[in-house]
């Protein structure tokens, strides 16, 4: 033996470490030295050699290290030990060998022992993996040296060596080294081998006499061994490797034969070998590609040895097993699975041969398992092969088996037949299938009679073999049964050929044999309950009704058919889904027959009958409720069928058949009691009423005396019931029959019977519930009686569950009909309670009824089932009218029929749906009422994530359910990526849409409509809080328009009559007549009646904030009417408020109080049952609210003398409620240690919120996270989201809403102070605390940091719920800190720290986010855009002032002029009435915007860009912008002008010049100045009403109010010549103060500055060589950097201008001073010249003398001019202050809305020098008129009448126009003219403006056509405005009241200008016209043909744009 190197353990060892005691190579060695210091010191030894010193190791030592697992140099020592081993060789001498064999042996045997016992323990304890591997290693070096001393002990010790060898195979076996065991076994296989071979010359025979017994052992279990280990191992599928294993093993096993005969082996080793042999057998079957032979033979072996083996019982379930294998993987190989079934069989058959007992037994039980595991046609094939063979033996020896293995090849053939008729033609299966399987058994019918008759014969005789017998005849008869049954319609109907009807008997014997075998079975009743019995039950079932099928066809066996079916029926093992079987195979036979009018139909239907009142009658206690109506239904159904039979109309048969049905379903009856009636021989007696009376009316009214009078009272409430059925088809007829039946019952059979008189009563109450023509009040009646009757009866019954139903069923329709009944009853309240109370009991009764089925009601098994219409009107009805106390009860009873119908997931589902989980106008989605409902859910239904998860599975649903939350975290900075598995944060405007559309496609329209208008009413709430009013209302008119079709379909057309329509009043009130699916939604009439109201509301709502009064006040008046006629007191409350307010806003004072006192009593009487006491609070704030603006509008407006401060007390008792303890929760008002939060919540140094850690480090501000307290409202959202309970969903979204609120009346109380004073410091810090503060309740006046400030308000936030708040609360504080700087205060408390820091620049980017934040709220937008123009003209004059470029290509007078613009006309550019219209309404995005320069990003990024483009936009007509500024600007333009009140800023927009901005003061002109004379006493008749108010105008001019007063206001008392004359002298002298009046407005108004007013020169010819000349002298002499477009101004105005004039100015903003406007204007350049130190003297020379050169030319025309006023302003005649007297001048709304009416700014014309601008045109002969339509104004008929009529022009005289002639006038002519009194809204009213596709030019010479009607915060109403938005060009109206004969002149002459222009364009070429004539170009002279050319010639302006005439038809074309 060679010792090995421990190191490399590679080379041979030759030296001895004793140091390291190692054993080393050369190599070794030789690193080893050189790697240690001191290697002298090293002692090496060779090995054989001792050392000197050095002890020799012992045995003892080496054991002891082994038996302590101590392997650390253990190889060595026992290398070293064993070492003389290699000293020695076998080729030595013997003796020496023996020696030290014998010296050696005990220390192996030893070693072997200590093994033995160490591997055992680790076996037991599956532990020290590591020492069993170096057990292992030990155990194979004891190995190898025990091989060189065994052959020594040999003869002593026979093959001990190879014992132990094999006790290390099974040590490894055991411990899983299969691998290494196998070769170890193969090695000592080996070994074996070569000692078995004979020696020494000794022959086999002498070893085999021998019998050696230890090498038969040896062999013999290394071979079992070997079989074992194959059997873990397994086989390759992919090589031969497997193959050649189980080969060897084959070999292995044939060598181990003859020993296993000679030796006695254990019968555990036996077991064992058969075992593993069958794990090979089957793991050699799973190959697919192993060797054909090589199965067979290890098969044959294997079920061999079985026989063999202790488990020869086995040997039938493992050739079963192989079996299985073969079929399944081996299926496509007939050959391969014929050969080796052949094997296993004959191996099962072999012993079957030698066996006893019930071995035959068992070989049919193997058959019968491959005869059902045949499923392929190729195996099906092969087994009947094999069958067939096999067979043969057993026909001699048992005929049984013989015949068994006979039927069941046949049965396998049958089969195969049928699947090849399949393959080979499959549109022919059906009809081929039983014909294939009759030609198959035809071929063999000799074989199978002769099997049958053997069968039967010998299986009487063999009760072993009895249970066997049906097997096969099942195998054979199942196929052809189940054939004729899927070919039922082809067999039944099929001739039967002669010589297939023999057959067929055949075949019909071996049904009645099988049925009648399984039936007589001892052991078919016994095995109930198992696979095989119901097996054997639906065989029988299925035979018996094929061979009933075979009777009919064949006319063969018919009554024993009959019979066996009938004996089938009436057995007790049968099931009710047998029966169904059995019945529904009858029918389909009967329904084939019918079909043909075969006679045998009657038969059949006679069977199915019979069948089926015998099934009733044996098995009704056995059935279901549901199983026996259905049976009972089928079965009437089927027996009235009988009666129906064409060619069998008896009358006597049918009277026969009748009473028969009837006595059959009474004797069913008296068996139980819960029958349901014979609803189908009712409907047949309802039949024979309507169609058959004539023939059978005799017999069927002496059918009554068949029965008793009790049975005739039950005919005829089934009749009424069935009545009841049929109403849905025939309404009418059953509603007839309804009340004449009820009143035959009330009147004649229930006299005595309380309880069924209430019943009738009750059923007759339903019926005139529907009747369309009967009173409500009959209905009541009805009800009244039967309540009356079951309330007294009740009491005393046993049967007490079924009267409370009905009692409550009455109970709930009395209230549905009290609600319809009387909808104007002045006596509201008492039914308001009448309702309530009928409710309450309905639920009380239905909640105290102990059991919900209740079977002694015979009408209805599960009454909860039917209830559910009628509970979800009650529900609704409860909901709509705010009987909030009953909402729990109606949740409770709703959730506890749910629940015994549905998981939580779907009727959450359906309360969410149909958006019943809340109350009307109720914020929450969820009320409070059914969280208390459903506190035994509470931790079900407690988190969000669990509501989400039962609303996945219904996409729509759940968007819905997550957007009424989403947008209260849309603009948290919270990551959602952990939230959005469960909820969704971010839905989207284009999610809830696409929803929709998907919704648009239901099946259903009612339930998409529903939805549809339910997920835009939601979205609409948050598009509403970001401020997106436009996409708001669009979408909330569209949720309106689907809940008024619902209101339609429940209500009829006119849905606001309160009575539903007759189809929807029946479904109601028929409730009971089918059961409801609760799988479907339903929608009551009053659900979509709250959904319709609700969504008015919030349309109005809408409306209201984007200011269009009008229109909002008609939603309210709509939905105020509704809520009046329904009574519903919570609609009432909000409808009123809304209307009070909308009064408040017109300065309607007595309507706005009337309206708000309604809703304040309405709101005191309901007390607490109105709604949830947050609804209630927002009420109640709401009406404080508007109260407080009711007092506060009468102060503004001086209407109260004296200040009072009661509006302040409302504002403040409104507030008070908002911090109630009712609003206080987790969410709103955390406590201490409640939340991961601080509870200090005042922001200021030192503090930190969890958003952000602000550190100032140079300029920047760096934001760093941190986990220090949390006082940000986003923190609230976060920590919401994280704990995800619903709870505090709710509680977040009311204190998003009481925030809201908080924020609008901190907003008011702020305008009351006049933002100054410690008060408005503590309100506006309140309002920023409610914006951004976590908690609101705790009071703070600590100041807050700017950097905070800075960070968290003044910013544009994405889907931000508080964007309007915002941009009103950074209004508030802008305005606030512009008092300060001019206040100049040093004691006024600031709301910032460092307030030093605050500059213009920091209030400009504030008021500039407010601007984007409020572009679609108009009053807000208004407000800041007005505060931003100011800002900018005052930066301009003050350097501190100055504002940074934000554009370096923009100065402060473009941002001025913008923002100038876009505060005019916000109310009508909001509400898209002019801007829908554009022309050129392309999208360009300028921040999502459209591309109209009226609108404003939203976002301030790209700001500067969109000024550039209203820059680049402008028209190219002048426009002159005019806001006046009232007292608000005084005081913030105190520094200016401190004795100034009222400002006015002017902005001149002009098509490629830079726009001027001036901001002038406003001098107030008194009444002195205009000198009125003394006029004589006029009699008062009428009050006038100002239309617009009171506003700043009225400060600075009062005299212009007093004008229009007195000329309103004052007649003559005496209608004489004399008064008259005195009354035209009045009128002149109001002429002349109005002239007096406009020249005191421009000269002291404007000044030298009134040339900004003028339009630019046309046709001057030196006019630009002038300009150009004197602008660059000023830039080169006087070094001035002037604007080129003011210098045009300024020498355009030429005799305008005369004067110096004082103004500050920095760059192109100006601020005149007071006193200086009439200085000339060399002021112009006074400041620009002084900063450079030259005097402004020279300059004024310069201008001075162009201007002397311009004056030359004096043919000079001006443009048109486009004044854009302030609502403020409208009033005044502008366009009549003499420098504009004579002009052309227009009025629009907007800047926006030129560009809505034409392309005017078309850049293509500035190639053509601006000669020919691009406007709209209109003919003035294509005209239409309509005059003085209601004939009071004949002056102005006869001025007309004949010239309209001498020009041919089309119209209407003296009649009144209808609204289709006033469009069609408007749309198809060019010019509409109306000469009426006012403005024809009489005519043609607001809302029909709105359907007109265009619209021509316009003249109304109406009084007041043209005013404008101021309406507060809301828009401006004037009907100009209305056709401009229709697209009409232009416009003339008039200002105020004229007179008739003076605006006639005055319209006669325009008219006549305009043809007369006309005519001349047709005789000259109109297109050599260089400036064309406008409409407006003839208003100036017009005015001076007036005899009062001011009180009626300044009357009339136009609105529009620049108009050409033109001419589109000649006159001779126009007059045909």
């Amino acid at each position: 033996m060679r010792t090995l190197c421990n190191v490399c353990e590679n080379a041979a060892a030759i030296l001895f470490c004793a140091a390291d005691e190692a054993a080393l190579c050369r190599s070794c060695d030789d690193k080893t030295k050189s790697s240690v210091i001191g290697t002298n010191e090293r002692r090496n030894f060779s090995f054989g050699m001792k050392a000197k010193g050095v002890a020799s190791v012992s045995s003892s030592t080496i054991l002891q290290k082994l038996d302590s697992k101590d392997f650390i140099g253990f190889r060595s020592l026992f290398l070293e030990y064993v070492n003389d081993l290699n000293e020695f060789s076998m080729s030595k001498n013997q003796r020496e060998v023996q020696s030290i064999a014998e010296k050696f042996y005990p220390f192996l045997m030893d070693s072997f022992g200590i093994l033995h016992k160490h591997l055992e323990n680790i076996f037991k304890s599956s532990k020290d993996k590591e020492i069993l591997a170096e057990l292992v290693k030990v155990y194979k070096m004891c190995l190898d040296c025990f091989d060189k001393v065994a052959p020594a002990m040999q003869q002593r010790k026979p093959y001990v060596a190879e014992f132990e060898r094999l006790n290390f195979i099974k040590y490894l076996e055991k411990f899983g080294y299969i691998s290494e065991a196998e070769t170890e076994s193969i090695s000592l296989s080996k070994t074996l081998q070569d000692s078995s071979k004979p020696t020494e010359r000794k022959s086999r025979k002498r070893i085999r006499a021998d019998q050696d017994k230890c090498l038969g052992s040896l062999i013999v279990q290394n071979a079992v061994l070997m079989v074992s280990l194959t059997a873990a191992l397994g086989a390759d599928d992919n090589d031969d490797v497997g193959d050649s294993r189980f080969r060897s093993l084959l070999c292995l096993l044939e060598e181990m034969r003859p020993w296993l005969r000679k030796i006695d082996t254990t019968e555990n080793l036996r077991i064992k070998l058969v075992d593993d042999l069958s794990r090979n057998a089957f793991k050699l079957l799973r190959r697919t590609n192993s060797d054909e032979d090589l199965i067979i033979s290890f098969c044959r072996v294997t079920l061999t040895e079985y026989v063999k083996s202790p488990r020869k019982d086995k040997v039938y379930e493992i050739a079963q097993s192989m079996c299985s294998l073969l079929f399944e993987l081996h299926k496509n190989k007939p050959n391969y699975i014929a050969n080796v079934l052949d094997v296993i069989l004959d191996c099962v058959l072999s012993e079957c041969q030698l066996g006893e007992g019930n071995a035959g037994t068992r070989f049919i039980e193997t058959v019968y398992f491959c005869v059902r595991s045949a499923t392929e046609a190729c195996t099906r094939r092969t087994v009947a092969v094999c069958l067939n063979r096999i067979a043969e033996h057993f026909k001699q020896v048992n005929p049984l088996i013989f015949s068994i293995l006979r039927l069941y090849a046949t049965g396998l053939l049958l089969d195969d037949s049928t699947s090849q008729s399949r393959i080979g033609d499959p549109a022919s299966t059906r009809s081929l299938k039983f014909d294939c399987q009759l030609g198959n058994l035809l071929k063999q019918q000799n074989v199978l009679q002769t099997s049958l008759d053997s069968l039967c014969s010998v299986a009487e005789a063999s009760l072993t073999y009895l249970p066997f017998c049906s097997h096969p005849l099942r195998f054979l008869c199942l196929p052809l049964a189940n054939s004729i049954d899927e070919e039922m319609s082809q067999f039944v109907n099929k001739v039967v050929d002669a010589s297939v009807e023999k057959l067929m008997s055949t075949v019909q014997d071996q049904f009645h044999i099988l049925c009648n075998s399984i039936l007589s079975s001892p052991s078919f009743t016994s095995e109930k309950n198992t696979n095989e019995f119901a097996e054997k039950c639906q065989t029988v079932i299925s035979v018996a009704l094929a061979a009933y099928t075979i009777s009919i066809r064949t006319n063969l066996k018919v009554q024993e058919s009959s019979k066996l079916v009938k004996q089938i029926i009436a057995s007790k093992w049968l099931t009710y889904e047998s029966i169904s079987k059995i019945c529904g195979c009858l029918n389909e036979i009967f329904v084939i027959l019918f079909a043909d009018k075969h006679k045998k139909a009657l038969k059949v239907l006679n069977l199915y009958c019979t069948a089926s009142w015998i099934t009733i009658e044996y098995h009704c206690s056995k059935l279901t409720s549901g199983a026996l109506k259905e049976l009972v239904n089928n079965s009437c159904k089927r027996s009235t069928e009988l009666l129906d039979a064409p060619y069998d109309i008896n009358p006597r048969k049918i009277r026969k058949r009748l009473i028969e049905i009837l006595k059959s379903w009474y004797t069913a009856n008296s068996l139980s009691k819960d029958l349901p009636p014979p609803m189908f021989v009712m409907k047949w007696l309802m039949k024979i009423k309507q169609e058959h009376a004539k023939h059978i009316k005799e017999g069927v009214d002496s059918c009554s005396t068949e029965f008793s009078n009790k049975n005739v009272s039950f005919i005829l409430e089934q009749e009424l019931i069935s009545y009841e059925a049929e109403s849905l088809e025939h309404p009418k007829h059953s509603q007839k029959m309804l009340m004449k039946i009820t009143k035959i019952l009330l009147q004649y059979i229930y006299i005595t019977d309380d309880l069924k008189r209430a019943q009738a009563l009750l059923r007759r109450g339903k019926a005139l519930r529907i009747c369309t023509t009967a009173s409500h009040d009959d209905c009541i009646q009805c009800l009244t009686d039967a309540i009356t009757i079951m309330k007294n009866y009740g009491e005393m019954s046993a049967n007490k569950n079924v009267i409370d139903h009905q009692l409550a069923v009455a109970y709930c329709l009395r209230a549905l009909s009290t609600q319809e009944a009387e909808p104007k009853s002045v006596l509201a309240l008492y039914i308001k309670q009448r309702i309530s109370e009928d409710v309450e009991s309905a639920l009380d009764l239905w909640l105290d009824i102990s059991r919900f089925d209740f079977p002694e009601d015979r009408e209805r098994s599960q009454p909860f089932d039917s209830i559910m219409v009628l509970l979800y009107n009650t529900i609704d009805l409860v909901q709509l009218k705010g009987f909030l106390k009953l909402s729990k009860k109606a949740y409770q009873m709703v959730i506890r029929i749910f629940k015994r119908k549905f998981s939580t997931e779907k009727w959450l589902t359906l309360l969410w749906e149909s958006r019943r989980l809340r109350h009307a106008l109720c914020a929450s989605p969820i009320s409070d009422a059914f969280i208390q409902s459903s506190l035994d859910l509470v931790n079900e239904l407690s988190k969000v994530d669990i509501w989400t998860s039962h609303l996945r599975e219904n996409p729509i649903q759940l968007i819905g359910f997550q957007q009424n939350f989403s947008f209260l975290f849309a603009s948290s900075d919270t990551d959602s990526s952990c939230y959005e598995a469960c909820f969704q944060r971010k839905i989207t405007i284009d999610d809830v849409k696409s929803a929709a559309e998907k919704l648009s496609n239901d099946s259903v329209p009612l339930h998409s409509t529903f939805l549809r208008g339910s997920l835009y009413y939601d979205l609409c709430s948050w598009l509403v809080a970001n401020g997106q009013l436009r996409e708001a209302l669009s979408l909330a008119k569209e949720a309106r328009n689907l809940y008024v079709g619902l209101c339609k379909e429940k209500f009829g057309d006119n849905f606001k009559k309160n009575r539903v329509n007759e189809s929807v009043a029946r479904k109601i009130a028929q409730f009971d007549i089918e059961l409801w699916d609760f799988s479907q939604c339903y929608f009551s009439p009053w659900n979509s009646m709250q959904c319709y109201l609700e969504s008015t509301l919030q349309v109005g709502l809408i409306c209201k904030i984007s200011g269009d009064a009008e229109l909002a006040k008609a939603y309210f008046l709509d939905g105020k009417d509704t809520s009046y006629s329904l009574h519903l007191p919570s609609f009432i409350v909000a409808f009123c408020s809304e209307l009070g307010k909308i009064y408040i806003e017109k300065r309607d004072w007595n309507s706005a109080e009337k309206e708000l006192q309604n809703a304040k009593q309405i709101l005191r009487d309901s007390n607490t049952t109105l709604c949830c006491s947050k609804c209630k609070l927002i009420f109640e704030v709401t009406l404080d609210q508007y109260y407080g603006d009711l007092h506060q509008s009468k102060y503004k407006t001086c209407e109260v003398k004296s200040f009072s401060s009661e509006h302040i007390s409302f504002y403040e008792s409104a507030l008070a409620k908002l911090d109630l303890p009712e609003w206080k929760n987790s969410v709103s008002c955390p406590e201490d240690g409640s939340l991961k939060t601080a509870a200090v919540d005042v922001i200021s140094a030192g503090t930190s919120c969890i958003c952000f850690t602000m550190n100032e480090a140079a300029q920047n501000v760096i934001m760093e996270p941190t986990k220090e307290g949390s006082w940000h409202w986003h923190c609230i959202a976060t920590e919401v989201l994280e704990g995800r309970l619903l709870s505090d969903f709710i509680n977040f979204k009311w204190e998003f809403v009481r925030r809201k609120l908080s924020m609008k009346l901190l907003a008011r109380l702020v305008r009351c102070f006049a933002y100054v004073g410690d008060e408005t410091q503590k309100i506006l810090l309140k309002s920023t605390t409610m914006l951004h503060s976590k908690n609101t309740f705790s009071e703070t006046n600590s100041a807050i940091a700017i950097d905070y400030f800075q960070h968290i308000v003044p910013k544009v936030i994405l889907g931000d719920m508080f964007a309007v708040e915002r941009a009103e609360i950074l209004k508030e504080i802008c305005l606030y800190y512009w008092n300060i700087y001019n206040s100049k205060a040093t004691t006024t408390r600031n709301i910032f720290q460092n307030e030093s820091c605050i500059s213009l620049k920091d209030l400009a980017s504030w008021l500039m986010v407010a601007f984007v934040l409020s572009r679609e709220v108009p009053d807000i937008f208004h407000k800041v855009s007005q505060l931003l123009a100011v800002t900018y003209v005052v930066s301009d004059s003050r350097e501190q002032l100055s504002l940074p470029y934000i554009s370096k290509s923009l100065g402060e007078n473009a941002w001025a002029s913008y923002f100038h613009q876009a505060s005019i006309g916000t109310h009508d550019t909001h509400s898209s009435r002019l801007t829908g219209r554009c022309k050129g309404s392309d999208k360009s995005n300028i921040g999502g915007t459209y591309n109209l320069s009226r609108l404003v990003p939203d976002d301030t990024e790209v700001l500067a860009e969109c000024v550039k483009q209203f820059l680049g936009d402008l028209p190219s007509t002048t426009v002159i912008c005019l806001t006046l500024l009232g007292h608000d600007y005084a005081s913030l333009l105190k520094e200016f002008s401190p004795s100034v009140k009222a400002w006015i800023l002017l902005s001149r927009l002009t098509f490629e010049s830079e726009p001027i901005v001036a901001l002038l003061p406003l001098h107030p002109i008194s009444e002195d100045v205009i000198d009125p004379p003394i006029l004589p006493k006029y009699k008062i008749l009428r009050d006038w009403w100002c239309p617009w108010g009171s506003t700043a105008l009225d400060e600075v001019v009062p005299a212009f109010k007093n004008i229009l007063k007195e000329d309103y206001s004052r007649e003559l008392e005496e209608n004489t010549s004399e008064q008259q004359q005195l009354w035209w002298n009045h009128r002149k002298t109001l002429n002349q103060r109005l002239r007096q009046l406009l020249r005191s407005i421009e000269e002291s108004w404007f000044g030298s500055w009134k040339c900004l007013l003028l339009g630019e020169l046309l046709n001057c010819k030196n006019f630009e060589s002038l300009l150009e000349h004197l602008v660059k002298e000023l830039r080169s002499e006087c070094k001035l950097e002037v604007n080129e477009g003011l210098v045009r101004v300024i020498l355009g105005g030429t005799r305008h201008v005369c004067g110096r004039e004082k103004l500050k100015c920095k760059k192109d903003c100006y601020i005149a001073k007071v006193g200086h406007c009439d200085q000339g204007m060399s002021g112009i350049l006074l400041n620009a010249a002084d900063g450079f130190g030259v005097s402004s003297d020279k300059a004024f020379q310069l201008l001075k003398h162009a201007l002397i050169e311009l004056d030359a030319d004096k043919n000079s025309k001006r443009e048109p001019i486009i004044l854009v006023l302030d609502y403020e302003v409208q009033m005044l005649p502008w366009e009549n202050i003499p420098i504009l007297r004579q002009l052309e001048v227009y009025r629009m709304p907007s800047v926006s809305s030129i560009s809505a009416l034409g392309d005017t700014g078309s850049r293509s014309q500035k190639e053509a020098g601006r000669k020919c601008p691009s406007f709209p045109s209109i003919d003035p002969l294509h005209a239409f008129y309509i005059l003085n339509p209601d004939g009071t104004v004949p002056e102005c008929q006869n001025e007309f009448e004949n010239w309209f009529k001498e020009n041919n022009l089309k119209g209407n005289t003296g009649l009144a126009p209808t609204r289709k002639l006033w469009a069609s006038a408007l749309e198809k002519h060019d010019l509409f003219i109306y000469i009426g009194h006012g403005s024809g809204t009489k005519y043609f009213s607001l809302e029909n403006f709105q359907h007109l596709n265009k619209c021509g030019a316009v003249v109304l010479l109406g009084c007041n056509s043209g005013t404008v009607y101021l309406q507060g915060n809301c828009a401006p109403l004037c009907i100009p405005l209305q056709y401009l938005a229709a697209g009409s060009p232009a416009i003339v109206a008039n200002l105020w009241k004229i007179s008739a004969k003076d605006i006639s002149t005055f319209g006669k002459y325009l008219l006549q200008a305009w043809v007369k222009k006309r005519f001349e364009l047709e005789k000259e070429c109109p297109n050599n016209c260089d400036h064309p004539p406008t409409l407006g170009a003839f208003i100036g002279r017009a005015r001076d043909a007036c005899e009062q050319e001011f009180m009626t010639g300044a009357a009339p302006v136009c609105y529009g744009v620049p108009t050409r005439i033109c001419v589109k038809k000649r006159v001779s074309s126009m007059a045909t």
